[in-house]
Formats: structure tokens, sequence, C-alpha cells
């Protein structure tokens, strides 16, 4: 999830702004509404696979949705985190 953050242009984050009131300094911080936060994340990951999606679409998902869409724009945008092995007594062979 960190990596398809990071490559969020600003005008998606810009957008997310005026969606939420949430701004880039606000995330993850204690008391910053998740949810709308959430919401904007699959909306814009949903636009960059191409699909016509709006933000009150998003917001009408349930949380095992919206992880189910997220997941599948992390697959499907290769922005999977690459920090776990899979097995980890592979890499020490």
């Amino acid at each position: 999830m960190e990596k398809f953050s990071k490559s969020l242009k600003l005008s998606e984050w810009n957008a997310i702004e005026r969606k939420t009131g949430i701004g880039m300094s606000e995330v993850g911080q204690a008391g910053s509404p998740e949810a709308e936060f959430t919401a904007a994340l699959v909306w814009i990951g949903q636009k960059r696979l191409g699909k016509t999606y709006s933000f009150d679409d998003a917001c009408d998902l349930t949380l095992d949705e919206a992880g189910a869409l997220l997941t599948e724009t992390l697959d499907a945008l290769n922005y999977t985190d690459d920090t776990e092995d899979a097995d980890p007594k592979a890499s020490k062979q």
C-alpha cells in the first residue's frame, strides 16, 4: 500500500483532499477519518485501472469489498509489498 500511496500524483492528492478534507500531512494521524481516505484510495485506484467509478461508489462499499478492490488495484498496478519473502528459508539457501 505504501508504494501506491507514494505513487499518487499531486492532482490525485488534490482530489482526495477536496473529497475528504484530509490533507497529506494528516494521513495516518490519530483522529483522521480513515474510512473516507480508504474510499478515496479505492476511487483513485479504480480510475487508474480505467474503470468508471465515483467516490460515492467507493463510500458505499463494505470494508471487505474495499479491501478486495484495493488488493485488485495493487496487484494490477504491480504495487504489492515486496518486502516480505513468501518462504523465509528460500533466501537463506
